[in-house]
Parts: C-alpha cells; structure tokens; sequence
C-alpha cells in the first residue's frame, strides 16, 4: 500500500511542469513584444557590431555569434525604415549565414548548422547568465554549436575568443573590410539594370520581398558606392568608381526576391557573374566581355547571354533563347523554348539536352556537341565539328570543312546535310521510310541499312522502307558518307 509520501515525487513534478508552462508562456509572450517592434537604421560606414547593437537597444533581444561567421569589425552603410527584426536581419546578414531565435536571443550561424541546435545548446543559452562587459547586448565568442561539444565552457569563457581582422588578413568577400547595403521595393519597378565593369556580381534568392545590393568594397569611399537611379518603373545600378585597373574589384551580392517577375538586365566586363538562385522573370538579359556567366536554372519569356571571351554555364533554360560567344565556351544543361540561336565563333558549344521546335546552331571553328535534341535543327558551321546524338526529329546541316555525325532516334522529317570536305556519318532507326540521295564527288558511299543498296559508290539514288515520306539529302564533295543503322 502507497503512503501519501509516495505521491510527493508526482505533486512535484506536477508543480513543475505547471511552473514551466507558465515561463514558456512569459517568454513567448516577450518574444512576441519584441518582435513586434519595429526597426530603423540610419548607418552610414559603421562596424557591423554597432548595427547588431542598435537593432538590440530597439528590439530587446541579445545578440551571440562565432567571429569566424560574423565579421564583427566590417564596416557597414545601410538604411532601413520600419523593418522588423525578420526583415532586418535577412537584409544585413551575409549569404550563407542565417539565425535562430531563443527565448531574447539571436544566435547568428552559418545555415549549413541552422538544423544541428539541441535541446541542450538551448539550455545553455537559458542556464548560462551573460558576464558584465560594456556591451551587454552582444556576445562574441563560439557558438552553440561548437559550444555543445564542450557542455562546462560558460558564456563568460566564451566571450573570450573575440578575435580582430586586419586588412592583411583578406581573402574572400567576407574578409574585405566595407559593406555597403542599399534596399529597393520591387513594387517600385519592373526593370532593374545592373553595371559593373570588374567586379564579380553573385545573384541571390533574397528571403524578404525586397531587392538588396550589397557591395563588398575595400575602400571606404562614397566614390566607390553604386550610382543608382530610380525612374519610369526602372532601378539603375551603375558601378562607383574603380581605379586603378584591375586593383579594387569588389564582390556584388545581388538578393532578389521571388515575387519580382520583371526584367532583369546585367552587364560586365571582366568580373563574373553568378546565380545561386532559380529565376521566374519576364526577361533576362546577360552581357560580358571576359568575365564567366554561371547560371542555375532560369525560366523567362526571353533569355539572352552574351559574352566575348567568358564562359557561359547554365542548369536549365526556358524562354526564347538567345546565347552567343565569341572565344567563350557555351555549356547548357537543359534547353527549353524557342531556341533563337546558340553561336560561337571559335569555341565549344555542349548542350546536354535542347527541345524546340527549331534549334538554330552556329560556329565558325569551334566544335558543336549536342547529347539530346527534340525538334527541327538547323547547323550551320564552317571547319567546327558537329557531333548531334539521340536526335528527335529532322536537320538541316551546312558545313565546309567540318566532319558532321548526326545519330537518330526518331526521324519525323526530312533531313539535309551537306559539306565541302567533312566526311559525313547519319545512323538511322531500323524503321525509318525515306527517299535517299547520296553524292561524293572524291570520297565514297557506304551503307549498311539495305541489301538493295550498292556499297562503295560515288552517288546512290534509291528508296529506304515501304512508302517513304520522307527526303535523305546527304552531299560532300571531298569527304566520304557513311550511313548505317545502330
């Protein structure tokens, strides 16, 4: 039989359990006041600290973070009216860096560790008191992550890893030591262009609904800032000052945000530009010099990338397609649409898959390498090799001196190939119906798609299957022409 003691480990964890129901209720209710606030900057080329500062005295939360992450010494120009503390931080922190909210803190970290918070690392942001230090609002030190292989490392301990960076120290955007912060309403407009010269731009998937510039810059001169104008429904960006040549290239973070759906316009001349970030627009128009294009995946109603000397590397496109080059190599994922033109002057165009109606290609000398088309294709080349495979409906190809290899799954129209002295090799499905017509002036024809057809000849001029439908039209004069089934 129980005495009425044994029941006094349940009445205290009862009282417990009440009593911490009420705290998680005290505190969600202070989180909730905090958040509600909202915040104003006014900073013009301030350490990034006294910003985390600011936005702790208006909100009242405090702040902790890893220098490694967070550059605290950055200088920092931004300007934000009536923001809340969501918005501000997805506006001020760098990419790849997010937070995570405990009862009054924020704990700044890198996203790749976002998920890995415990339950013990938040308990020992609660357990822990923060020591007296100037700043009672900002914690430096490790974060909770690293924390949490060290359970006993108080915050007082922690506050004494602060470390300073030094101009020396420099080796990627994060190093460089001035950040300037501009923030646009897309609502305003629905063109935004945007013109560098040297620098390297980085697109972005920007978690508010605003367009964010950030500059990472390693003069702290307003020369140097982005010239900027707003009119007719269209956001110009225009690169500050950068002298001398070459020596103060800057990195470019471009946030967009997903409901913008207008044109998007980038140009420049030796920097690189990057997406990290699908695009939906009406329009998105890419042009450099020298510098790499490299794009995720991007779906408009019209594409057009243009580059001189730069490479340019896509995951997906969908629109109506223009991309050109000169000396860059052209290397797309997946190609959807209406395919305009894909050309190169003396450099590799590789597609891993095309779908179009009509597939204009265009070389002088460099190669054309295709893995995977659907549609009518349309080669045009001078000495540049052309190699087409699993080829789903017709072509017509014209080159010089350029060997041509074009191999056929499905055959639904006509196909033309002609050259001056390429040799020329077509396989065909075993079901194909067409009326063929071979000629090699100097080189010879030979076949193995039909015992009626004569091997080794200059000229064949026959019937391939039953009620043919289709036209075979293969011409070289120096080259030979060999056409087989798989």
């Amino acid at each position: 039989m129980k005495t009425r003691n044994s029941f006094y480990p349940y009445i205290i964890y009862i009282a417990v359990s009440i009593v911490a129901c009420f705290v998680s209720v005290a505190e969600a209710q202070a989180q909730d006041q905090h958040s509600d606030k909202l915040i104003n900057l006014n900073v013009n080329q301030q350490p990034f600290v006294e910003i985390l500062s600011s936005i702790a005295d208006q909100t009242g939360y405090k702040f902790s973070y890893n220098p490694q992450v967070i550059d605290s010494g950055k200088s920092v120009s931004v300007y934000l009216n009536g923001k809340t503390l969501d918005e501000t931080l997805q506006i001020i922190l760098p990419a790849g860096v997010t937070y995570k909210i405990i009862n009054q803190y924020v704990i700044i970290l890198p996203k790749q560790e976002a998920g890995e918070l415990s339950l013990d690392d938040e308990r020992m942001l609660m357990l822990n008191q923060i020591p007296p230090s100037q700043n009672q609002n900002i914690i430096i030190g490790r974060s909770p992550i690293d924390a949490s292989e060290k359970r006993n490392e108080t915050m007082s301990e922690l506050v004494k890893n602060k470390s300073v960076t030094t101009p020396s120290q420099f080796e990627n955007k994060n190093d460089i030591p001035y950040i300037n912060i501009q923030v646009f309403n897309v609502d305003n407009f629905h063109t935004v262009e945007i013109d560098y010269t040297i620098d390297h731009i980085t697109l972005y998937e920007s978690e508010s609904d605003d367009l964010i510039l950030k500059e990472h810059l390693r003069r702290n001169d307003e020369e140097y800032f982005a010239w900027m104008r707003q009119s007719n429904g269209s956001l110009q960006i225009k690169s500050g000052k950068r002298f001398p040549w070459f020596k103060n290239a800057s990195d470019i973070e471009v946030y967009v945000p997903k409901k913008y759906k207008g044109i998007l316009k980038i140009t420049n001349i030796n920097g690189r530009i990057e997406s990290e970030m699908d695009m939906e627009l009406k329009g998105l128009y890419i042009s450099t010099v020298s510098g790499l294009v490299s794009l995720k995946s991007v779906f408009t109603d019209e594409i057009e990338l243009k580059s001189a000397s730069g490479k340019i590397t896509t995951n997906d496109l969908e629109g109506s397609i223009t991309v050109s080059s000169v000396a860059g190599i052209i290397k797309l994922g997946n190609v959807y649409g209406d395919v305009k033109e894909i050309s190169n002057v003396s450099a590799l165009i590789d597609v891993s898959y095309i779908e179009s109606e009509n597939i204009v290609l265009k070389s002088t000398v460099g190669k054309i390498n295709v893995n995977h088309a659907a549609g009518r294709l349309y080669v045009n080349t001078f000495s540049g090799a052309v190699n087409l495979n699993d080829v789903k409906g017709s072509a017509d190809i014209s080159a010089t001196t350029s060997p041509v290899t074009i191999r056929f799954s499905e055959m639904d129209d006509d196909l033309f190939v002609k050259t001056y002295s390429g040799r020329i090799s077509v396989v065909v499905p075993r079901s194909s119906s067409f009326q063929l017509s071979a000629s090699s002036s100097s080189g010879k024809i030979t076949t193995n798609i039909d015992n009626q057809l004569t091997d080794n000849v200059k000229m064949l001029n026959q019937q391939v299957g039953e009620t043919p439908k289709l036209n075979v039209n293969l011409i070289t004069t120096a080259g030979n022409i060999e056409l087989k089934y798989p």
